[in-house]
């Protein structure tokens, strides 16, 4: 996804009214991403910018479960996700629950931010309430896992750790052959 951004230095066309132009369309409520155009060419980009990433959030509802389930997968493969595991890690070590599961949170809060942040500039349309909604979350699930790993001994630790990697392997795999084939497959 591409994110559109006004040429600073274009003039402004003094004869060109924005508003004007998107005043009673689909394009009024996100007003505030066209403040700064010059002139229409701009305005029609940034009309073709939200037009996508509308037309993106309709594929993925249309999807049902699973571009519900696509939309998860990409939020667990940022590379962002990355960044509570060495707060799992050491909590897995003997740490108390109760300072896991903080120091799990902090880090999943941390990496949904990063993710929002980088979200917030490239999406016109993502609503700063999805934003809160997505960091909030994270604290929350967080801190669970962290508690949830705090409580394990090492064992039980190394033994989840491989039925995590399994499930990775396996979402992989489903990937690589498709899950529609996969679906056909069960089928029959």
């Amino acid at each position: 996804m591409t994110s559109y951004k006004y040429d600073r230095d274009k003039p402004f066309d003094p004869d060109y009214r924005a508003w004007e132009d998107i005043q009673g369309t689909i394009y009024e409520q996100y007003s505030d991403r066209f403040v700064g155009a010059h002139d229409f060419d701009e305005v029609g980009m940034m009309k073709a910018q939200i037009d996508r990433e509308l037309n993106d959030r309709s594929v993925v509802r249309a999807g049902g479960g699973w571009g519900v389930l696509a939309s998860i997968s990409a939020a667990l493969f940022s590379p962002t996700t990355l960044i509570p595991g060495g707060a799992i890690i050491k909590g897995a070590k003997g740490v108390s629950i109760a300072r896991t599961s903080l120091s799990v949170a902090g880090s999943a809060a941390l990496a949904a931010l990063l993710d929002e942040i980088i979200l917030q500039q490239t999406q016109q349309i993502r609503p700063a309430e999805e934003s809160a909604f997505a960091i909030g979350g994270s604290v929350i699930l967080g801190g669970m896992l962290g508690a949830f790993a705090g409580k394990l001994g090492a064992a039980e630790f190394k033994a989840m750790s491989k039925q995590v990697e399994d499930t990775m392997q396996a979402v992989h795999d489903l990937d690589k052959i498709g899950c529609r084939a996969l679906f056909d497959k069960a089928r029959r």
